[in-house]
């Protein structure tokens, strides 16, 4: 997005004698932006598994997609770990244009002259 920013020529001007000033005037303008807007969404799956297993397993990323092991203890004569079931997250990128209502302050300048008229700069 562009922003302009501000510019001024200056030249030399006979002006009468006496004591300029320079004044700002600030000035409030809406504009419109439509830029894209990046959002992330998600889709949660769970998996079953029911499988006995020897240890933990370890969180892993198969692509997109995060797979978070669930386990449970399950007593029997011997204690082993049952995998219970997978959560398998997915993100997905989404470009969502979204024109939105902006405001941006700007500020002017001006010269004025001791009698009170405005002096052109341009």
């Amino acid at each position: 997005m562009e922003t302009g920013s501000p510019e001024a020529t200056v030249r030399p001007q006979p002006v009468a004698a006496g004591q300029e000033r320079v004044e700002r005037a600030p000035s409030d303008r809406h504009i419109v932006l439509n830029e894209p807007v990046f959002a992330e969404d998600v889709d949660v799956q769970r998996v079953a598994v029911n499988r006995i297993v020897d240890k933990r397993p370890e969180t892993r990323q198969e692509g997109e997609t995060t797979v978070i092991p669930v386990v449970e203890e399950v007593i029997t004569i011997q204690k082993r770990l049952l995998l219970r079931e997978e959560v398998r997250i997915t993100r997905r990128r989404v470009e969502v244009r979204e024109p939105r209502r902006v405001m941006l302050d700007r500020e002017g300048t001006q010269v004025v002259g001791s009698d009170g008229r405005n002096i052109d700069l341009e």
